[in-house]
């Protein structure tokens, strides 16, 4: 059993080696010359560095075994770096041939000079050679040429071909074939038809879309299919040299093949995530940024130099692994969509299981297996591939729009159908509407007129003019709620010693929010009547913790989560100082041009995260000539408007404050109202605003 394992593992070393050359046959044997054959395999390859070199079919040493479907550059490591001109050899091994019999060649693109020879004579040239490489900055073109019948023999023919490298770049793109003139020209025409159709097919498609975005621009994923159909038709198009047709240059064929890759790939990550909905992850990102690089770089290197070096020498090896990134990415991507169940994704998977088919069967191809396997080598399905996942996505596109249209059509006919009883409903429904309006009516001047009353309470429970007047030297108050009642309040005690006055800014406004006031109302007559009278910071301490318990705001099982800013002062008549405590609020003092803020405590009252046992600080003022004291809510603090909408703001109101600090307290009233007014233009009042001035 060992033995046999052994065998046959040492007959798959063998199978493996094969296309490296190590056990090629010596010549490629025609049996059929009625038949194309594929000359892939069975060619020596060696580098010429002479303007003529004679003999070339009796040379023989230091051939190096080689297939001539790519640049010698990717097929031997050995010559990774050379550039000039180069001779590629197969002996064709041929049966007797009748006299009339014609063979012919089909040539594919190849870098630079060309020069075919059969049995050491020229047959074919495209343009002369120098020693080191083609200078004429151009290609040549695929095609096919007729071998003359007198240089072939019954045996062995020794077919060379001369080229020569651009950019970095040498030798051929594709196989070449020989067989019957008539079968290989008509071979050569299908696939010149073939390539051709796919190009401007992809550049129709792309021109179409591109125009279907224009008139539809929200849906963004049609531009993305738009610029891949013309990027693959523009590969397309250099990649197998039919643009030298066109303008016979090799600049058409490296920027167009090159540049129109990168882009394809970046067309088709950003086509597939705009049509899945799916944002970009981190890979998606870096291959996009990648993508976009290799495009600018490959542009400024080109307006620089004129050539492509850099991208070939050191790039292109980057850019081929990168698929295999993106393929990776694009299956990732593709199972997180059908996962989600997004509409189309399970049909997606077509688009990209057609790329990855692809992907493998060209690096079966360019492995050498499936000549092993077949006996015979095809070219890469690298324009085939995209072709077929572009109409794999113009379909599901197609069928999108198809569902879109029907989706309308039943929608209109379900409309015609609901026009036919709209009238009648419509009818019945406004007698409806009319009897509700006028319920509604007759509700809403309860409700107004219920409110309306609320504020007459309300405003009952403010402190009056002439108890004011009676206590306090100078005063004004600025009361201005959002609606008609509000949850801004100020308050006023007269105690034995003197008098206490607050400005409250309870949670929310309107009905809310005058309940809220009326419950601190309350709470701040009692504190004050029957325990603390003379000491702010104990009296919101008491607040607190009142107002925490009435609420039920002092377990996790709360409700609600209400509570009040406010700034406390109490005026003490026999020691002629004023006692400052804020919750959130603050104290200005204005004397002989100067302003002075006595901020409160960063923590308000009665909330459920409001502290319970937490100590607010006092501020003494000692009573001197010309001081003036205001405390404010945040309603005109934050109201939006001027120029910019930005709120008025704490550094323009202190502003306003000391403008008007020398006038009449009732005059600086009036030019705050004035001010406010001004600011706020058509905006509309965010919040109620109580500003409070006083002197003592």
């Amino acid at each position: 059993m060992s033995r046999r394992i052994q065998l046959i593992f040492l007959l798959l070393i063998i199978f493996l080696l094969n296309p490296i050359g190590l056990f090629s046959s010596d010549s490629f044997v025609i049996h059929n010359p009625e038949n194309i054959y594929v000359l892939s395999n069975n060619w020596i390859f060696n580098i010429d560095d002479k303007e003529e070199n004679e003999n070339i079919g009796l040379i023989t040493n230091n051939w190096f075994s080689i297939t001539p479907d790519q640049p010698w550059q990717q097929k031997l490591p050995e010559l990774t770096e050379y550039n000039g001109n180069a001779w590629y050899r197969i002996n064709i091994e041929l049966p007797e041939l009748e006299n009339d019999f014609k063979l012919g060649i089909s040539l594919p693109y190849s870098y630079g000079s060309l020069q075919v020879y059969l049995n050491e004579h020229l047959i074919h040239e495209t343009r002369k050679f120098s020693n080191d490489g083609d200078k004429s900055d151009t290609g040549s073109k695929p095609e096919f040429i007729e071998i003359p019948g007198n240089l072939l023999i019954k045996g062995e023919n020794i077919l060379a071909l001369r080229v020569s490298s651009v950019d970095e770049w040498g030798g051929f793109v594709g196989f070449i074939k020989i067989g019957p003139l008539k079968k290989i020209k008509s071979h050569w025409t299908r696939f010149l038809i073939t390539q051709t159709s796919i190009s401007f097919i992809c550049l129709f498609l792309g021109f179409y879309f591109l125009l279907y975005f224009l008139f539809r621009k929200t849906e963004k994923y049609y531009l993305w299919f738009a610029l891949l159909n013309i990027c693959i038709g523009l590969m397309n198009f250099g990649y197998h040299g039919i643009s030298l047709y066109v303008l016979d240059r090799y600049w058409v064929y490296s920027v167009l093949t090159f540049l129109a890759a990168i882009n394809t790939y970046y067309m088709i990550l950003n086509f597939i995530h705009s049509f899945l909905g799916r944002k970009k992850g981190i890979i998606g990102k870096i291959l996009t940024g990648y993508y976009l690089l290799s495009s600018f770089a490959l542009i400024i290197e080109y307006v620089i130099t004129g050539h492509i070096v850099f991208f070939i020498k050191y790039q292109y090896a980057f850019f081929n692994m990168s698929y295999i990134f993106l393929l990776i990415y694009l299956v990732v991507l593709n199972v997180k969509a059908i996962k989600a169940k997004t509409d189309y994704a399970k049909l997606f998977s077509i688009g990209v299981s057609i790329l990855i088919f692809s992907f493998l069967f060209n690096m079966i191809l360019f492995t050498g297996v499936f000549y092993r396997i077949a006996g015979y080598n095809m070219l890469p399905l690298i324009g085939e591939s995209f072709f077929a996942m572009i109409i794999t996505f113009s379909i599901i596109l197609a069928k999108r729009y198809s569902k879109t249209y029907i989706d309308l059509e039943i929608s209109n006919d379900e409309n015609i159908e609901l026009n036919n009883t709209l009238e009648e409903k419509v009818k019945t429904r406004t007698e409806e509407l009319n009897t509700a309006n006028l319920q509604l009516s007759d509700k809403n001047t309860q409700i107004m007129d219920s409110i309306t009353y609320a504020s007459t309470i309300q405003q009952s429970i403010l402190p009056q003019k002439e108890v004011l007047t009676k206590n306090i030297k100078e005063h004004f108050t600025l009361w201005r709620p959002k609606n008609v009642v509000g949850g801004d309040f100020h308050w006023f005690h007269e105690t034995k010693e003197g008098f206490l006055l607050a400005v409250c800014d309870c949670t929310g406004h309107g009905v809310p929010g005058a309940l809220m006031t009326m419950t601190t109302y309350s709470v701040l007559n009692r504190i004050a009547s029957h325990f603390i009278d003379d000491n702010p910071a104990l009296i919101l301490k008491e607040l607190n913790k009142v107002l925490r318990s009435l609420l039920n705001q002092n377990t996790e099982k709360s409700l609600s989560d209400d509570g009040l800013d406010m700034g406390l002062c109490y005026y003490s008549k026999e020691d002629k100082r004023v006692i400052f405590s804020g919750a959130k609020n603050s104290l200005r003092i204005v004397q002989n041009g100067k302003l002075t803020e006595l901020k409160g405590n960063k923590q308000s009252i009665g909330y459920f995260k409001s502290k319970e046992k937490f100590e607010y600080t006092n501020h003494e003022i000692s009573i001197e000539e010309n001081q003036t004291f205001y405390m404010t809510t945040d309603g005109f603090l934050d109201q939006n408007g001027g120029e910019k909408d930005f709120s008025f703001g704490k550094t323009r109101f202190n502003k306003m404050v000391l403008k008007y600090a020398d006038l009449p307290l009732p005059e600086q009233k009036a030019h705050f109202e004035k001010e406010l007014k001004e600011y706020m233009k058509d905006e509309s009042q965010r919040d109620d605003i109580v500003v409070l001035g006083f002197k003592v």
